[in-house]
């Protein structure tokens, strides 16, 4: 008995899913196969406006929230000294009023409060006087 060896090469090929298959129609009519074109045109319009609508929907939905977030808070300081109460933005408007009222190109007004003379006195540019203050 002759013994033959006899070798089987096996061979794999890995490939990418093959597309879906359009079916190939045999010498269609003009008038068919421009149908067929719209159709297949008209399909892919409808599926991405429902897309963007959602996502507009949810961009939305997300804009109320941050509007949400954003809070005005005032606020106000008052002084309460010897049982008599102090308003610094006040004196400070007062005080600016009144330097301009004594030099038309003010630049600089500081403003220091004596609370036990119920007195502020102010400076303009730097320059201090005894006529500059105002009563409490």
């Amino acid at each position: 008995m002759a013994t033959t060896k006899s070798s089987v090469t096996k061979t794999t090929k890995t490939t990418a899913p093959a597309p879906k298959a359009v079916p190939e129609l045999k010498a269609p009519t003009a008038p068919a196969e421009a149908k067929k074109e719209e159709i297949k045109k008209a399909e892919p319009a409808k599926k991405a406006p429902a897309k963007t609508a959602g996502k507009a929907s949810a961009a939305k939905k997300a804009a109320p929230k941050a509007e949400k977030k954003e809070v005005t808070v005032k606020s106000s300081v008052t002084l309460q000294i010897n049982g008599t109460d102090y308003d610094p933005a006040k004196i400070q408007e007062d005080a600016v009023a009144a330097a301009k009222s004594k030099k038309a190109d003010v630049k600089d007004v500081k403003v220091y409060i004596k609370a036990d003379e119920s007195v502020a006195y102010y400076t303009i540019d730097g320059e201090g006087s005894a006529d500059y203050k105002i009563e409490l």
